[in-house]
């Protein structure tokens, strides 16, 4: 049986030992945490080994989660840490954690920001009384500057055949709507199926405005392993989906929200899709492009696919991202207007790019100072000019972890 942990972290490979290249074998501009950038380690308790593994940015606040260190407790609670930007200088304002902290809730994993609302999933907690489902939390913050739980989102689904499993694997949210994802919910045509959530903010608070369900979703396709959301489009990853390249070959489900209903409008994948890629392990979206990864995808290792939408025409393929090496994992990537941030913690690395008229130009390579990071990239984020890169693996003073702060 696969443990709780394993399935949190079957995006993370072991380091590889090339340097990410450029497009067409142009090497890009390197640039280590030690030119300019600023670390963030959250204050941990020296009691409880902790490793950071997710980060997310919104203007001049960034949130880094936490949860215990797999070897001594892998199923306990974590926090987020909430560091705010103040004269070029970044400081912890808060820690945000559950008021009761359950056994086996995971808090922390994982987490979004838009502005001063702050969602936290809690993978693993246990919602109902057939089985262990997961929820997230939603923190507001408050015009003194202080951080204040505002709601509990549990995504309602069907219960009737006994395993509710709906653990919590991916949150966006933008603006006063969020989506959550789902992929270990079971229907009738396959255990791990998935789901997505829409949910949607009022003056009374949060409530569930749909389930985002795909018009031509197989069994076993882990549905909402990822998340993406702009405006009034959405974006769900199915990396285990199969198309007519293969098994596992993945896809990605797009929908658009029209007077208040969520419809699909269209399902994309890869131009050179492959059995066993697992194309939409985690994808990004900004206005009308859209980035996906598939984390599994041998024949271009390291590869980013970018698509644009053209109105009523959909979504096409315009070009791929390339990292390089031969063993890239891409774990997460985020868009900000014209400039992608692809981490890949197997490169140890993390590349920037940035659209220009003749396409995508590979501008910066990110690392850690002196080779110290292990898996530098295995969460990124971006928001303005500011790109926020972490490295889970990295030793510092009561766990490990901790987030870097660029400005690009």
């Amino acid at each position: 049986m696969t443990s709780n942990a394993d399935c949190r972290r079957k995006f993370l490979c072991k380091s590889g030992a090339a340097l990410a290249v450029g497009l067409a074998g142009c090497a890009s501009r390197i640039r280590n945490t030690s030119d300019d950038a600023a670390k963030l380690v959250p204050r941990y308790d020296p009691d409880d080994e902790h490793q950071l593994i997710r980060v997310a940015v919104s203007v001049e606040t960034v949130v880094a989660s936490t949860i215990p260190e797999p070897e001594s407790s892998p199923d306990g609670p974590g926090s987020a840490y909430v560091f705010e930007r103040s004269s070029e200088t970044w400081g912890q304002e808060a820690e945000l954690s559950l008021p009761e902290d359950a056994p086996e809730d995971e808090f922390g994993d994982p987490i979004a920001i838009d502005g001063d609302t702050v969602l936290i999933g809690s993978w693993y907690e246990d919602t109902s009384e057939e089985g262990l489902s997961g929820t997230a939390y939603v923190f507001d913050r408050s015009g003194d500057g202080g951080w204040n739980q505002r709601a509990r989102l549990v995504p309602d689904v069907d219960d009737s055949e006994g395993n509710p499993s709906r653990h919590v694997h991916a949150i966006a949210i933008d603006g006063d709507t969020a989506i959550l994802g789902c992929p270990a919910t079971s229907a009738d045509s396959g255990e791990w199926q998935g789901s997505a959530f829409a949910y949607r903010r009022t003056d009374e608070g949060w409530h569930q405005q749909a389930e985002l369900v795909p018009d031509d979703s197989d069994g076993g396709n882990e549905y909402g392993h990822s998340v993406a959301l702009a405006g009034d489009v959405a974006l769900i990853g199915a990396p285990t989906s199969d198309t007519a390249a293969g098994a596992n070959a993945g896809a990605v489900f797009a929908f658009e929200r029209s007077n208040g209903e969520w419809v699909q409008r269209g399902r994309l994948v890869a131009n050179d899709d492959g059995a066993g890629d697992k194309f939409g392990s985690a994808v990004a979206l900004s206005e009308r492009t859209a980035l996906v990864a598939g984390n599994d995808d041998t024949d271009t290792a390291g590869s980013v696919s970018v698509f644009e939408r053209n109105g009523n025409a959909g979504w096409s393929q315009r070009t791929t991202l390339l990292t390089g090496g031969e063993s890239s994992c891409i774990g997460t990537v985020s868009l900000e207007g014209e400039t992608a941030l692809v981490g890949d913690a197997c490169q140890n690395s993390t590349a920037v790019f940035v659209r220009t008229d003749d396409g995508w130009d590979r501008r910066e390579t990110l690392v850690a100072p002196n080779g110290a990071g292990e898996t530098f990239g295995n969460a990124v984020s971006l928001s303005d000019d500011t790109a926020v890169v972490a490295d889970w693996r990295q030793s510092v003073e009561g766990g490990y972890g901790a987030a870097y702060v660029f400005s690009l």
